[in-house]
């Protein structure tokens, strides 16, 4: 798996979006061929909603050199940030091959690398595009709403049915409502449209909800720290919504609920002014506005006319297709094989068949210390037992393609590890085996830290297998015989 560190932040008073927006990154990397680690600068409520997820609560904004000590060994590193300065970045550029920036209004000069930003209508942001002098060629960018990472819930878009008249307004600001806006929306709403059903949304981290349940009638449902596959649901059934304009608001455009979107922070004003210039809001409101509740109200009764709703619809639909997390998925792996020829993954129950047909090819059998032909029965109990043994570490070389290039094993015991390594028929000759040796004694040593060395066992009339031991680095130490046969043992020591 290729090592991608992702590092962001999130506080109960500024909001948990930008992690939000990073566990859909995270969940789409580690369905691919990446593994992810979540490197989040955060509190109490920042941890409960990494749980599900490889993450480290780590102060990296006071102690930067705690980041940069842990990105060794990864291949790539995604900053979510509104806080770090351009000395940061260019410290995480140069310890990574590939280096990439979320960014969200052009907030810094980002060195070479990576840059996304999916907001709206940021393709016609004037970025600048000259080469950068931190050895890691020019800057590239992915933008506009294509690219907008959205929770796996809402990746996949429908049309809908939009209903003559509003009935259910959806009520959302966030995670924690740090303008503290539900409360006087609802009473807003109770009195000026007292027949329609309204559904609060309050979010783990607000301080309101025993306002909110005070209020409470019933036409008012409240719903706390609701699920992203109830929220998808809530949306959907709604026929209007009132929400911040965060990242909340491109899941609203991915099922069409028609939307009064309120700024709540400086970083949302890009996001009003593209959705008002593509046609899914119609008007910017401010947390700020001396008359908000009032402007609201004026707004609700404009879209009540359904044709109106109905372009807001399509709009968000049109503009938000749930695919921008395949996307950036897509262009990493991309990037990664245009340096790299394989990357590594643990095998698995599924690669069963592929590894017995390859552990049976002739030249295979002819260089093992067993050269027997191995019966499928006793294949598939040898390979599950290896696979739940926490002293085997069975490695797979794949290509862009997730073709099996071959597959290493180490057998560890104590501090020492014994490696057996085969190479796939059609990818033989091509060097791979010495990089293959290479790469996987750092993964094995991540994976048993006290490995202090490893032992390859070699005939030695199998010349090609020698060469490519000892240009990964392994030392001939001497004979040994094994099963009555004299092999040449190789050690390679960390």
């Amino acid at each position: 798996m290729i090592k991608t560190a992702i590092i962001t932040e999130g506080f109960k008073q500024t909001g948990y979006g930008h992690i939000t927006r990073c566990l859909s990154l995270y969940e789409g990397l580690n369905k691919s061929i990446f593994a992810p680690l979540l490197l989040v600068n955060g509190d109490k409520g920042a941890e409960a909603l990494l749980n599900k997820s490889n993450y480290k609560i780590i102060n990296w904004l006071e102690n930067p050199e705690s980041i940069l000590d842990l990105l060794s060994g990864y291949y790539i590193a995604i900053i979510d940030s509104y806080l770090v300065n351009e000395k940061f970045y260019k410290a995480v550029m140069k310890k990574v091959s590939i280096p990439v920036y979320i960014d969200d209004n052009k907030r810094i000069v980002y060195p070479a690398g990576i840059i996304i930003n999916g907001t709206i209508g940021s393709e016609n942001f004037q970025y600048p595009r000259k080469e950068q002098n931190f050895g890691k060629g020019r800057k590239e960018y992915l933008l506009g709403s294509k690219y907008i990472p959205l929770r796996k819930e809402f990746r996949q878009t429908s049309d809908r049915k939009i209903k003559k008249e509003i009935k259910n307004i959806l009520v959302t600001f966030g995670g924690q409502d740090i303008r503290n806006l539900a409360p006087e929306v609802l009473k807003m709403l109770q009195k000026e449209f007292p027949n329609i059903k309204k559904t609060i949304v309050s979010g783990s981290g607000a301080t309101n909800l025993k306002t909110l349940e005070k209020l409470k009638d019933k036409q008012t449902e409240i719903y706390s720290a609701a699920s992203a596959a109830k929220m998808r649901s809530l949306m959907k059934k709604s026929d209007l919504s009132i929400s911040a304009a965060g990242q909340t608001l491109y899941e609203l455009a991915a099922t069409g609920t028609p939307t009064i979107a309120v700024i709540v922070a400086d970083n949302q004003i890009n996001n009003v002014k593209g959705w008002i210039k593509n046609s899914f809001l119609t008007n910017v409101f401010h947390f700020k506005d001396k008359n908000l509740l009032g402007s609201i109200k004026k707004e609700i009764q404009i879209l009540s006319d359904t044709d109106l709703r109905i372009l807001l619809s399509c709009s968000g639909i049109r503009n938000v297709d749930g695919k921008g997390v395949d996307r950036i998925t897509t262009r990493l792996k991309e990037k990664y094989f245009e340096k790299e020829e394989l990357y590594f993954r643990k095998a698995t129950m599924q690669d069963s068949k592929n590894i017995y047909e390859l552990s049976n090819e002739e030249i295979v059998r002819a260089n093992s210390i067993n050269p027997e032909p191995i019966k499928w029965g006793y294949h598939q109990e040898w390979f599950n037992k290896r696979l739940k043994d926490k002293n085997y570490l069975f490695l797979l070389a794949c290509d862009k393609d997730d073709n099996i290039a071959g597959q290493i094993k180490y057998d560890i015991e104590k501090n020492k590890a014994v490696v057996g390594i085969s190479i796939s028929p059609d990818h033989r000759g091509k060097g791979y085996a010495s990089k293959m040796l290479i790469n996987s004694a750092a993964i094995l040593k991540e994976h048993r830290i006290n490995t202090e060395e490893i032992i390859a066992y070699i005939k030695e009339e199998n010349i090609s297998s020698i060469k490519s031991f000892e240009k990964a680095g392994y030392q001939l130490s001497g004979k040994e015989f094994i099963n009555e046969n004299e092999y040449l043992k190789y050690i390679y020591e960390f």
